[in-house]
């Protein structure tokens, strides 16, 4: 080896490096070990043990020790930490809402033809990878194809007039939703952090203007969901008073019931949204039953109750009282809905209250309906608008309260968060409950010193996102810039709420477009399952080596022990996050590392075989070995880069993973093995032996005439393909959530001594039929997996509603409790994939395949100067990914504890057979280009039957070794890799078959008719 002494010193270093992040790793978790001991015992309640009490001031101490707490944090920056699927937490895809940003800047958004175009744009989101802007253009093209651009969105600050072209707008269009998703992801970004979630990662989508948020150890999904979706728009309005409202209602409740009832169905939106119309309505959905409410609790109007022979209600009997029912509610259309807050209750709030009733959850859109009914908006004044409280008026109750607000001529706020420099969560001193401080600008100070100033003895409402918090009295002008947001707020609701204050407001709405939260428990497990399956597998490699080559064995082990610590030391210093797939592209790394230290000492074995010395053996076996070294592992780099291109979450994790992997295991064998084998040839002599008696001629005698055989192989490979394809068009495939959208849920049944609760055949039927009727006929499908007692359920129910997740949790626990009550049902995990983010995974995965394989036929192609062997590679790899989709195909019509769903696992499984098969593909073309260099004289059919046969050694024990790892993971490594790890099984073999029987035949007979083609043409 030239300049020892340069790469010696550098392999020190690296390894003080990777020591040295290790070390901070090792500071984390030692920390975070100490700081849960603490937090263990300060959740404890009643005496403490004297050794419970030590921890406990240990604890204490320090959360207040600043050099503890410097320390913590710099090893946060400097380690990687556990991912979602290791520690629990949450994964969600947030879409921005650039049609909300087209909306708002068009001149006339209630223009048909450009919702006409909005809602086209929309449709086709889900089934074309295009930004909803180009979508949007190209639509409106089609919907008006003599309308301009310019002419709707003319606005002299964009620099848009009239006659700007359409190119133009398009172009101004983009740079404007880019710097919406820009600012929502700063925005985004710092509401996490405020949030206190350790080492979160955040990802920008620009093209779908998506953000992707990965928040580790999460345990109150929906405070995130909350905090990440809301637009964060405060808003201050003077009110009116009940007096004045009150009124209002009841006049719409008489023309209600002359016009014969409530509105039409047919006169509504589209149920669950959220509405803001013209008459300033904002309406709360039926899942909305955690918002939450007003300042005061109310007393509203039994009107419904009273009767005019003053029997009591409940007094009646069922039909009467349904009688009764019937009567009110066509005499009071609005009221059977809304119910009045009673004025005589409010003795002391006297008629100032802009309270005017309250509804249930179920009601307030239906409410709102009838509000902005065309006929019933020219009863409300102008300057009046009904707004709802944002939580029930108590724990126990479901009404929301409707709050009368007071907007000036342009209807807008008297005040709003552009007004507000500070907010933090603080306590009434005078009740002790949880509010949110507020402090003004200079400029804010003096506009609420006005308000305020005009409204004492009134109620002001505060809203945020058009919901009100409070509706505090103005009891004197604050003029020193400070107020109160007040609403029988939690301590987590005042920070989250101060929180997103702080962080700024959404340019646009953003909604969950997808989510996965994966809870401690399986978090647990999994980390067992993955450490399990690592250590067996690491150890199992480890003894093969040895076995094998003996003493060199041990010095390839010495080797993969140093890229074990290589792999985490830079996982460390790039804060990977690790996950179960990075676990198992580590093991299935220490499996493939393994390749290069083999093809080296085959290599030297051959040298020795010639009669040449240690020294010269292990020089010529390095120098040979290296071009096949290389190029197998730069092919299996590349698609670990098409994988983090096009994958997100933990399959960029494990591509991340896989390509530090490759690069150290280089490292390894080329530098480390390099060196030692070095130092025992120095020595001369036969101190070091590559095998023994048994092993290192074990495969001598092999002589397979691939040639002479190939075609029974290509009539077999030919018919298993042909059978794969047959079985995609007659069975096809399952494919998964992240493919077709919908809910999954993994849920764990315990019995009540907290034992695994078994379940049978019977009762997966009984959950199959009692969650088919909770779901409103929507069929699930359901999965038990490995462990008895937990079972995978997938559902398209309300799949178009993205806020609907935790009712459809809700809906099925119920059921899962009034089947089993005897047993305890809890959700491990979670999955929600919208349709477009559907549709843009499955694009993604098919764009990631296709590329790759044009990857390594180029990649081949400059390498091998012909292309004959990219085709033959090509087809090799187009039969390895067809006979495992095949498998899988067929698989799909069984009940296997293990998913063999089409999804983001498979596509990133069959992304690692392509390089796993291509990397055994090279080796054998690497031969055949040496031996065609050096057998010149020789037939090509012959050539091509040597090299496979001498490299033959090598492809067995590689394939043996990167089974071994893959078998390991796939019976201890845990449910959620367990389809990955089936593909991989399935793809080493075809791919240890089409190295040798399918790509290099091919080869050869396309050369061979090349050679054919030349020759009669020099005849000719």
């Amino acid at each position: 080896m030239k300049n020892k002494s340069t790469v010696v010193t550098l392999l020190i270093i690296f390894t003080a490096i990777c020591f040295y992040n290790l070390y901070w790793s090792y500071v984390q978790f030692d920390s975070e070990q100490q700081l849960e001991a603490g937090r263990t015992v300060a959740a404890l309640q009643g005496p403490l043990t004297p050794q419970d009490s030590a921890t406990l001031k240990t604890y204490e101490a320090l959360l207040t020790d600043e050099d503890f707490q410097a320390k913590y944090k710099k090893s946060i920056d400097r380690s990687f930490t556990l991912g979602l699927d290791l520690q629990g937490g949450m994964f969600v895809t947030l879409e921005i809402g650039v049609k909300d940003l087209i909306k708002k800047m068009a001149g006339n958004p209630n223009d048909p033809l450009f919702n006409e175009a909005i809602s086209c744009a929309e449709e086709r989101q889900t089934t074309e990878a295009m930004g909803f802007v180009d979508l949007f253009v190209e639509c409106f093209k089609e919907k008006n194809p003599n309308g301009s651009l310019g002419a709707t969105f003319a606005n002299p600050e964009l620099e848009i007039s009239v006659g700007t072209s359409d190119a133009e707008v398009q172009e101004k269009l983009n740079k404007e939703a880019e710097g919406a998703v820009d600012l929502a992801f700063n925005v985004i970004r710092t509401r996490i952090d405020q949030f206190g979630v350790v080492s979160p990662n955040l990802q920008k989508q620009q093209s779908t203007g998506r953000i992707l948020l990965e928040l580790p150890g999460v345990k109150e999904p929906e405070r995130v969901r909350e905090l990440i979706r809301s637009t964060a728009k405060l808003e201050f309005y003077a009110t009116h008073p009940w007096s004045d409202a009150y009124p209002v209602l009841l006049e719409i409740n008489e023309k209600l019931r002359r016009d014969g009832g409530l509105v039409d169905s047919t006169d509504t939106d589209e149920a669950g949204a959220t509405v803001t119309d013209e008459a300033g309505i904002a309406s709360t959905d039926s899942t909305a039953a955690d918002s939450a409410s007003g300042d005061s609790t109310s007393t509203f109007s039994t009107t419904e109750t009273d009767s005019a022979d003053n029997v009591a209600f409940d007094q009646l009997s069922p039909q009467e009282q349904e009688k009764r029912r019937a009567e009110f509610k066509r005499e009071n259309p609005l009221f059977a809905l809304l119910n009045p807050a009673d004025f005589n209750a409010f003795s002391q709030a006297g008629s100032a209250t802009p309270m005017v009733g309250a509804a249930l959850s179920q009601d307030t859109a239906e409410v709102n309906r009838i509000l902005k009914k065309e006929d019933i908006r020219g009863l409300i004044p102008e300057d009046m608008r009904f707004v709802w409280g944002f939580k029930p008026v108590s724990e126990e109750s479901d009404y929301f309260q409707m709050i009368a607000i007071r907007v000036n001529d342009e209807g807008e706020p008297d005040l709003d968060g552009e007004a507000v420099s500070l907010a933090r969560q603080d306590f009434d001193p005078s009740s002790g409950k949880s509010v949110v401080t507020l402090r003004m600008t200079p400029d804010g100070a003096k506009e609420w010193g006005r308000i305020t100033e005009a409204n004492v003895g009134r109620h002001v409402a505060i809203l945020l996102d058009n919901y009100v918090y409070s509706y505090p009295v103005v009891n004197e002008a604050i003029k020193g810039g400070s107020s109160t947001i007040s609403g029988d707020f939690t301590i987590d609701e005042a920070k989250d709420l101060a929180n997103v204050l702080k962080a700024g407001q959404l340019p646009v709405p953003a909604e969950i477009e997808g989510e996965e939260t994966v809870g401690p428990t399986l978090g647990a497990e999994n980390i067992q399952s993955g450490m399990f399956s690592f250590i067996a597998a690491f150890v199992i490699t480890l003894i093969f080596m040895a076995v094998y080559y003996n003493k060199a064995g041990w010095v390839a082990n010495l080797a993969l022990v140093a890229n074990l610590v290589f792999i985490l030391g830079c996982s460390a210093a790039f804060t990977i996050v690790l996950t179960l797939p990075g676990i198992a592209a580590v093991v299935l790394t220490v499996g493939m590392a393994v390749d290069a230290n083999v093809l080296i000492f085959e290599r030297i074995r051959e040298e020795l075989g010639r009669e040449k010395t240690l020294k010269a053996s292990i020089k010529s076996g390095f120098s040979n070995a290296f071009s096949s070294v290389m190029d197998a592992n730069i092919t299996t780099f590349l698609t670990g880069v098409v994988l983090y291109a096009f994958g997100v979450g933990p399959i960029r994790g494990f591509a991340v993973s896989l390509m530090i992997g490759i690069i150290t295991s280089l490292i390894s064998a080329l530098v480390i093995t390099r060196l030692i084998l070095d130092y025992y040839g120095s020595k001369g002599g036969s101190s070091l032996n590559f095998g023994f008696n048994w092993s290192m001629n074990i495969f001598n005698n092999i002589k397979l005439n691939m040639v002479g055989r190939r075609k029974t192989f290509y009539t077999a490979s030919a018919v298993v393909v042909l059978l794969s394809l047959v079985s995609f068009v007659t069975i096809g495939f399952k494919t998964g959530v992240d493919f077709k959208g919908g809910r999954q849920f993994v849920v764990e049944f315990t019995q009540a001594d907290g034992s695994p609760a078994s379940l049978s055949g019977d009762e997966i039927e009984t959950i199959r039929q009692d969650l088919n009727t909770a779901f409103e006929n929507s069929e699930p499908v359901i999965k038990t997996l490995s462990t008895n007692n937990q079972i995978m359920i997938t559902s398209s129910y309300l799949v178009g509603d993205r806020e609907a997740t935790t009712k459809v949790g809700s809906i099925m626990m119920d059921a899962l409790k009034q089947s089993f009550g005897d047993y305890k049902a809890e959700i491990l995990s979670t999955s929600d994939v919208g349709p477009t983010v559907a549709n843009d995974i499955r694009q993604a995965a098919y764009f990631s395949v296709i590329f790759s394989m044009l990857i390594i036929f180029f990649y081949i192609l400059v390498r091998f100067r012909k292309w004959q062997y990219s085709l033959g590679a090509l087809v090799a790899v187009f039969h390895d990914v067809t006979i495992v989709l095949g498998v899988f195909s067929v698989l799909s019509i069984m009940d296997l504890p293990f998913n063999v769903e089409i999804s983001q696992t498979l596509i990133a499984a069959l992304l690692t057979i392509i390089g796993y098969s291509i990397n055994d593909t090279v080796v054998v073309f690497d031969r055949i280009r040496e031996n065609i260099g050096e057998m010149k004289s020789s037939k090509l059919s012959d050539i091509y039957n040597i090299s496979i046969d001498q490299t033959i050694s090598r492809t067995l024990i590689t394939s043996l070794t990167t089974f071994l790892t893959v078998l390991i993971l796939f019976i201890w490594g845990g449910d959620t890799i367990k389809g990955f790890t089936f593909a991989m099984i399935i793809g080493i073999i075809v791919g240890t078959y089409s190295s040798i029987f399918v790509a290099s035949p091919i080869a050869l007979d396309l050369l061979k008719r090349e050679k054919a083609q030349e020759a009669e043409a020099a005849k000719a």
